[in-house]
Parts: C-alpha cells; structure tokens; sequence
C-alpha cells in the first residue's frame, strides 16, 4: 500500500486482542502489536518525505489495576496481562520514533470503546455481549458482585476525538475515554431501561484475572482539543441497541425473501 499510495497520515488502530487470561499468547502479542507497529512506522517513514502525523493506538491496560482512580496519563504503568504489556512496549517503540526521525506521534489510550458493529470476541465487550443477548432474548450475566467499575466511551466520541488529534503538533499521551466510570451494576439497569420488556439477569463467580475498578482523567484531552465527549452512557447504549435492532430485522427480512 505504501508502495502506491504516499500518506500524510496514519491512524494505527490494528491490534491482536485476547479472549481472555487463560487465552492469552504472549508471543502473538509482540509479533502483532509490538512488531506490526514497528513495520509500519518504517514503512510510513520510508515514503522518503517529511515525517507525518501517526496515531497510535494505545489501551488502558497499560495502568494495570490502578490504586488510585481517576487515572491520569502520568501515572504508574503496571500492566498485568500480557496485552497490556505489548501495548507498554509498542508506545516506548512510537516515542522512539518521534524523538529519533522526527514524527509527530501521539499516542490514544483507549478506554472501553463500545458501539453499533462492535465485534464479540470471547469474554471482550461487556455491552456488545449485552446488546447480543437482549436481541436473542437471553439472560444478562453478572460475574461477581457487579461492582467493577470501566470507562466506557461511545464510539462517534472515540472516533471525534482520534481525529481531533490530527490537528496537535509534537508528541504526546492521552486518556481516550469518557472520564465517567460505570458500573456493570449500572450497565445492567440502563439495559433494562431501554430493552423492548423485561431482562432475566443471572450471577455467577467471579472470574480470574478481574482488573476490580477503573477511571480514566481525560483533562489533558479535552483541554488539549477544547472538546468533551459528547454521548452519555444511557444514551449510547440506546443507540446500539436500536442499530443492532434494526440491523436484526433486516437480516432477517433479507432471510425471509431469499
């Protein structure tokens, strides 16, 4: 691609994600998200003019489990899963480039991203894996008490605020994510709000590997870009499962007259 397009910019969004803790393949990790990042930022740079802007796409599972909440971009980076750790590793490799060959880098530390088309992969996307079984008309599940506290963002917020950072010189971090932490206590009774009629919720043990709470410090970004997400957490869900309705019922219209 690089061979017959020439880019001014690159937004690096790729990534190996793991289904789960005991799923995790290290190996995998540092081919994909470390490797893959490398090859092309060298393939970006060897275009052979001045230096572009590259975005990289970076998680907040660099942090670990943080012990103090909201999580400011300045904090302790203590991933625990083998993930997070790649992520650690393929920003060191993207400040690296900036400070040696002059690229404008700046790096996105992705909340939870949710929103319509989402993919489900294993125990990843708690509201997707929500959004699927309300329209089978299944259980929701809570593993543990349902306590645990994520940083969800919806993903015209996301997308807004990556392509925002287009527009900043230098290199930089930043918190991308709503800066509101949720419960999926609370991410249950928003489903239940917004579903078609009653929800069936079912409790199980805890599973291994939970991170416990999260918050994400997203001052930086805002007041860097003048912006604030703009999509609540009730009304992003709605949207979901409305999209995800509808997309439903078209499939199964397109079903109905093959």
């Amino acid at each position: 691609m690089f061979g017959e397009f020439s880019f001014d910019a690159v937004i690096h969004e790729a990534s190996h994600i793991n289904t789960s803790v005991p799923e995790e393949d290290p190996r995998l990790d540092l081919s994909v998200n470390v490797m893959g990042t490398l090859s092309l930022m060298e393939a970006f740079l060897a275009q052979g003019k001045k230096p572009g802007k590259f975005i990289y796409a970076s998680s907040v599972a660099v942090y670990g489990s943080p012990k103090t909440l909201p999580v400011t971009e300045d904090g302790p980076l203590r991933p625990i899963y083998s993930y997070g750790i790649a992520k650690q590793c393929a920003e060191e490799y993207v400040r690296y480039y900036g400070a040696t060959r002059g690229l404008d880098c700046h790096i996105a530390r992705y909340g939870n991203i949710y929103g319509p088309r989402q993919p489900i992969y294993g125990e990843v996307g708690v509201i997707a894996i929500f959004t699927d079984r309300v329209l089978g008309g299944k259980a929701l599940t809570i593993f543990g008490h349902g306590e645990h506290v994520r940083d969800f963002m919806y993903i015209d917020d996301a997308v807004e605020a990556t392509v925002r950072l287009l527009d900043l010189d230098g290199c930089d971090t930043f918190n991308v994510a709503s800066g509101q932490g949720a419960t999926i206590n609370e991410i249950v009774a928003v489903f239940k709000a917004v579903a078609d009629g009653p929800l069936d919720v079912i409790c199980k043990p805890e599973r291994a590997g939970e991170l416990g709470k999260f918050e994400a410090d997203i001052s930086k970004l805002t007041d860097a870009l003048d912006w604030r997400p703009g999509t609540d957490l009730g009304a992003g869900i709605e949207e979901t499962l409305r999209f995800c309705r509808q997309e439903q019922e078209q499939k199964a219209s397109r079903s109905g007259h093959a």
